[in-house]
């Protein structure tokens, strides 16, 4: 009786272990292969690899079921621990890893074969367990229903919540512990039963007819190109996420589940499973629409409330994908009720059908396999995707005709094939008329965001004209054009409009502050619009792209990208990012990221420290590492970019592109406009943006808001983004609206002249000239109004400081000239007239701190030194003084400045040349009153500096 209500909890718990792996291992593949699609199909192949010829050996391994269960755990554990080396043995020998199919399938498969083998050995044995307790011809339906009930609900609970709490690398440690706890049960309790009895469970294909196998294989096929064709809709769809594939792992799970119940309780034979198939596949081809304005209808609705939007989600999903999941989930369980109902037992051990089960794994797991394997490295560049659905539908109609091909049922076998070849004549003829007349393939290249309302979605399909669509292996390339604006479309996310200067704003950014333009490398190609106005500047270009298809496709966005690849100094690289940066040279003047945001694909891994700290070990002396930061990233996700920079660079800049959009500068020194005119001398670069975007290319250097990002983090600490837990993109799957309105305040907070005015030490600038300049550059801002408020403050203030230093109110100065200093301390002679103020209120050490401020901003004014001097003497320090007026130039000795020099050398007890200078002044002034008044009366005032406010 215990072992009876045991076994179907460790069933349970076993199921929900195997398939968290699915999502662990792709998580953690994720960080070496990168593609997102890839890895999705690497881990579905392996899987159903491994569990096709686990359950072809699973009678091996009868009495050791709880060993499997502990190398199930073991080897998880061992991998998330080993990951850095494997990491790092992959890229060093597997050059095309991330960037081939092939390879990187390959590489996944032997990572993961083990795993995936003792997982398929595991649910045969628990089901030969669950026959001896329980004998019943539906045991291996009822086994692979509750293995996959434990499996769909582990999939949401892993993605969502234990992940996000405890990082992957923990979260793969509790899933071995439960495995391992599965395994102490199954050694305890169920010892005996191992031991005494053994089942025939053994897979073999005697007694299947070769039909059965035929068509179990063709729907198995079609099974599997459904399986990523859905993934793929999900994420065109609803966002190219890296929780879309957990959606749909659930959703198939649960579809297996649900159709391995369904066939248990009405007893549904194969036939009837795959009638069954093509109508919901019809469904699938007929409904998307409907489906999308529900979404939008009721996104709003759920728009802030994260549960309840991940639920809305998960019903759209399953509204599109459910109905063939579940259909084609129950095909194995509807052949073994077909079978039992049309043969007799057989041999000693039991029926033909509690042999069959593993085999019949086998075949479909292989035959699932060989359907990833066809639609990622040949269907998927060839078909549309309403094409991919109507094929779906010809394997299941193909595998009903073979299934059908001679009598397997009981009744008149005439009869049931013309109904049969009906059936499907009627079927396939509705699906495909359905296809072409409900199914619209442009409603897939809107990008996500045109259905978050209704009114999104009417206003996109409204403007949509047309798109030019270019498929590969793995991603999909639309250049999707509006009202004749053109937009570059990837996987679901639609870019900056291609025409839209601030792509090429970043490159020219980027130019500026970078110490040296000997060697750039860029991060992400996409229009190559960043790429080309950096190769406009650079000696040498090393462009990286992840995307095949956007390389191929390049030459068709020539007009936006100035000819990137005809460009000698530029050499495009397919490559994964974090590959090319650990194979790069360590001499790059500027690594520039323009990567997609953290949310999308597996981008993550490109804004954790890991991959900071990489950068910034490949960056030359000095050199400059730039990515972006918008408002997509919410303000807690922005509190966590800022974080994780500024930990991992000594110097990190904060620039602007627009309210929402800025630019992280990250260097291991200063942050500082290093050749602040070199777009406005780069012809072609400073043609483009005056005449098409009417952009002052003088005024980019303008664009810095602060020097020290560092000061802008949460006061209240943010964590750390890595990657065994990437907390940004976690965070912002849960940003529901698009603000970093915290974040701004911060900005606005610390706006601060004297702050970036020590990165434009390489140019004479000011407040006003750069005040001109801002709007012309980025348009208006909250920052720029910002800037505006403080210049006007600074006039304000400045002015009334000079009238009242003027009336002779040097009290009432003060107050308005250090008001105005807090603006801006270093505007040319401001620290001059502090200073004479304070001189005449008698704060001479104040005033000697403002003149050697002012100094200091204009080493080259001699006539400062005077009234230094002038400061040093009203203080009784005669000897500085003497050697401060010592090095003023002949042309500035006049009597005031002999007057000084006897004072300082009368002070100083040199009284014979205290005389000799008391009649030098008095010779050149005409008395020793009249040079006494002339020494009073020194400004330091000096030429060609102040800026009048």
């Amino acid at each position: 009786m215990a072992q009876r209500f045991l076994l179907p909890i460790l069933l349970f718990t076993s199921g929900l272990c195997g398939i968290s792996y699915e999502i662990l291992y792709g998580r953690m593949l994720a960080n070496i292969i990168g593609d997102q699609f890839i890895v999705s199909t690497a881990v579905l192949l392996t899987f159903m690899l491994g569990i096709g010829f686990g359950a072809l050996h699973a009678h091996r391994l009868w009495r050791h079921l709880w060993l499997i269960e502990v190398i199930i755990g073991l080897y998880a554990v061992l991998l998330a621990l080993n990951l850095p080396e494997i990491d790092k043995l992959l890229y060093t020998h597997i050059s095309s890893i991330g960037t081939s199919a092939l390879a990187s399938i390959s590489v996944a498969a032997v990572l993961l074969i083990v795993p995936a083998f003792s997982i398929g050995i595991s649910l045969p044995v628990f089901a030969g367990y669950a026959h001896q307790l329980r004998p019943s011809r539906e045991y291996f339906a009822n086994s692979y229903s509750v293995y996959n009930f434990g499996a769909a609900l582990i999939v949401i609970f892993i993605e969502f919540w234990l992940i996000r709490e405890t990082g992957i690398k923990r979260a793969v440690f509790y899933m071995g512990a439960l495995n391992t706890l599965v395994a102490i049960c199954l050694l305890l309790f169920f010892r005996t039963l191992s031991n005494t009895v053994q089942p025939q469970i053994q897979s073999r294909a005697s007694g299947f007819p070769r039909r059965v196998l035929i068509a179990l294989a063709i729907s198995s096929i079609g099974s599997a190109i459904f399986q990523l064709t859905a993934i793929r809709l999900s994420e065109m769809l609803f966002g190219p996420f890296r929780e879309t594939f957990a959606y749909v792992l659930c959703i198939i799970l649960l579809g297996i589940a649900v159709g391995s119940l369904l066939v248990s309780r009405f007893k549904i034979g194969f036939t009837g499973i795959l009638v069954a198939c093509i109508v919901a596949l019809s469904w699938t081809l007929c409904s998307l629409p409907w489906v999308m304005h529900y979404f939008a209808q009721w996104h709003p609705v759920f728009v802030d409330a994260y549960w309840q939007l991940i639920c809305l989600k998960f019903v759209c999903i399953s509204l599109i994908a459910l109905g063939p999941a579940t259909c084609f989930g129950a095909t194995i369980p509807a052949i073994l009720n077909t079978l039992n109902r049309s043969m007799q037992s057989t041999g000693p051990g039991g029926t033909e059908a509690t042999r069959s089960p593993g085999y019949l794994l086998f075949v479909s797991s292989l035959a699932n396999a060989s359907g990833f394997l066809l639609m990622c490295l040949v269907l998927h560049q060839r078909l549309d995707y309403g094409e991919l659905l109507v094929l779906i539908v010809l394997l299941s109609g193909a595998s009903l005709l073979v299934f059908g091909a001679h009598k397997v049922e009981p009744g008149p076998g005439h009869i049931r094939r013309i109904i049969l070849v009906w059936s499907v004549t009627a079927c396939l003829s509705g699906t495909v008329i359905g296809a072409f007349t409900l199914w619209n393939e442009e409603l897939l290249y809107q990008g996500y965001r045109a259905f978050l309302s209704p009114d999104a979605m009417a206003e996109r399909l409204g403007k949509h004209a047309s798109s030019e669509r270019y498929k590969g292996e793995q991603d999909v390339l639309s250049i999707s054009r509006r009202n004749g604006d053109p937009f570059l479309f990837i996987n679901g996310q639609i870019s900056i409009r291609l025409e839209s200067p601030k792509e090429k704003t970043v490159g020219a950014i980027a130019s500026v502050f970078a110490t040296d333009h000997r060697k750039a490398m860029v991060l992400g190609v996409g229009s190559g619009a960043t790429a080309g106005s950096v190769a406009l500047v650079f000696d040498q270009v090393r462009a990286v792209e992840i995307s095949k298809i956007i390389l191929d496709n390049l030459n068709r966005m020539e007009k936006y990208n100035f000819g990137l690849t005809g460009m000698d100094n530029v050499t495009l690289v397919h490559d994964d990012a974090i590959h090319a940066v650990k194979v790069a040279d360590r001499d790059y003047s500027l690594i520039l990221n323009t990567v997609t945001s953290p949310l999308f694909f597996s981008s993550a891994k490109l804004y954790t420290t890991d991959f900071l700290d990489n950068v910034r070990h490949h960056l030359a002396p000095g050199g400059l590492y730039m990515t972006w930061l918008d408002s997509r990233v919410g303000n807690t996700g922005a509190d966590i970019m800022i974080e994780t920079v500024t930990r991992s660079f000594e110097h990190c800049g904060l620039a602007q592109m627009s309210a929402v959009y800025l630019l992280l500068l990250c260097s291991d020194t200063p942050v500082v406009a290093h050749h602040p005119h070199v777009v406005e001398q780069q012809e072609q670069l400073a043609r483009y943006f005056r005449q098409n975007s009417s952009i002052d290319p003088g005024g980019f250097a303008y664009q810095l808001l602060h020097t020290n990002a560092a000061a802008l983090r949460n006061p209240r600490g943010a964590p750390l983004n890595t990657l065994d837990k990437p907390m940004l993109a976690f965070e912002m799957s849960r940003v529901i609206k698009r603000n970093i309105r915290q974040f701004q305040k911060r900005i606005v907070a610390a706006l601060n002249v004297n702050n970036v005015r020590s990165a434009f030490t390489t140019f004479d600038w000011g407040l006003l000239q750069m005040i001109e300049t801002l709007d012309k550059v980025t348009g208006p801002s909250i920052y720029n109004e910002i800037w505006k408020r403080h210049s006007n403050e600074f006039n304000t203030n400045y002015r009334q400081g000079l009238i009242a230093e003027q009336e002779g109110n040097c009290e009432n100065a003060l107050k308005f000239l250090e008001a105005a200093y807090a603006v801006d301390a270093r505007h040319p002679q401001l620290n001059l007239r502090l200073g004479r103020c304070y001189e005449k209120l008698g704060a001479h050490k104040e005033a000697l701190a403002a003149y050697i401020r002012e100094r200091e901003l204009h080493p080259e004014a001699y006539q400062i030194g005077l009234v230094i001097a002038r400061t040093l003497i009203w203080l009784e320090r005669y000897k500085s003084a003497i050697a401060e007026l010592a090095r003023a130039p002949a042309t500035v000795r006049s009597g005031g400045y002999y007057y000084l020099l006897a004072r300082a050398l009368e002070g100083y007890g040199d009284k014979a040349q205290a005389r000799n200078q008391y009649r030098t002044a008095q010779s050149l002034a005409g008395s020793l009153p009249a040079a006494a008044r002339a020494a009073l009366d020194l400004t330091g005032e000096f030429k060609g500096k102040e800026v009048k406010p």
